[in-house]
């Protein structure tokens, strides 16, 4: 079979009711050489296994293939799969509740194949949940490592396309890490390549309800493995805008974690990185009084879904 221009990693977990949603939004791009390749990362006993294999028989063919991990072992572990497994060299990744616009592949392929020395390409996203719809825009100049580092979060693992060659450079996704594995994966792909924006909304991501509050524990070590990993980075004066955020975030998700005195301690040590913001202060007031339900309450009654 001839090589098809980009193969499609879709890592799948509990969720066998989005095989068909998932295999449309691909079959629906504007661009046909591509190849599909679901990651099915159910234990092998499970019933979630069974259903997950019946839901994709009937889609299977040269151009949809089906790859069984042989234990759970997360996203990061079944993306990696799934790229030993790709056969082109252009690697677009999508989760198995997201939705791309139909010339996704085809703008970041024109990207790719515009400039040689790209490595990794991302792009703007629509967001769904909380009853809102929101927007959320890179303006990335120059330094895109220092734009996300500073950001302190990345964007979805469904907005980016990697030139695979530069991809197993970096040794791919970090499958130590239990959360911001994209975040992880741009900075990392930056330092070795170039990185840029396709300045286009090209990813329609649904935030589920439960979004905010699901494995804060795996946020929070997600956060204090990149702080760990990046810090001699965040040593730096041009960095500590990244710190910040970082150590905001571990405070938001301990406070969700009930982790109270946690949190206390990550606004403090925050505050002390470089001068707080507003925000930040009345964050680090606020942990104090605030228990989980009534910091939930406030994000959804401001329908945002990123604390």
């Amino acid at each position: 079979m001839t090589k098809p221009l980009v193969s499609i990693v879709v890592p799948t977990f509990n969720r066998a009711a989005s095989i068909e949603s998932v295999i449309g939004t691909v079959s629906g791009q504007s661009i046909r050489d591509w190849e599909l390749i679901i990651v099915d990362d159910n234990a092998p006993d499970s019933a979630a296994r069974t259903q997950t294999k019946q839901a994709i028989t009937p889609f299977l063919s040269d151009r949809v293939r089906y790859v069984e991990m042989e234990a759970n072992k997360g996203a990061c572990a079944a993306r990696n799969r799934g790229v030993m497994e790709a056969r082109a060299d252009f690697i677009a990744f999508l989760d198995d509740d997201d939705r791309w616009q139909e010339d996704k592949l085809r703008c970041q392929l024109m990207r790719f194949e515009q400039d040689q020395e790209l490595a990794l390409l991302i792009c703007h996203i629509k967001q769904f949940g909380y009853g809102a719809t929101q927007e959320f825009t890179y303006p990335v100049k120059d330094d895109f490592f220092s734009f996300f580092l500073n950001a302190g979060m990345g964007v979805c693992c469904s907005a980016i396309m990697v030139r695979k060659t530069q991809f197993e450079a970096v040794e791919g996704f970090d499958e130590q890490l239990q959360s911001f594995q994209d975040l992880d994966l741009m900075l990392r792909m930056s330092r070795i390549g170039k990185a840029d924006v396709v300045p286009t909304t090209l990813l329609y991501y649904h935030l589920a309800i439960d979004g905010i509050t699901r494995n804060p524990k795996k946020k929070i070590a997600g956060i204090e493995r990149l702080l760990n990993k990046y810090a001699a980075d965040l040593k730096v004066k041009q960095h500590k805008p990244g710190k910040v955020a970082l150590l905001t975030m571990k405070g938001d998700f301990a406070l969700l974690n009930n982790q109270r005195r946690l949190a206390i301690t990550c606004y403090s040590v925050a505050m002390l990185v470089k001068i707080p913001s507003l925000k930040l202060v009345i964050k680090w007031l606020m942990s104090f009084v605030f228990t989980p339900g009534m910091y939930l309450w406030l994000i959804d009654k401001k329908g945002q879904g990123n604390a």
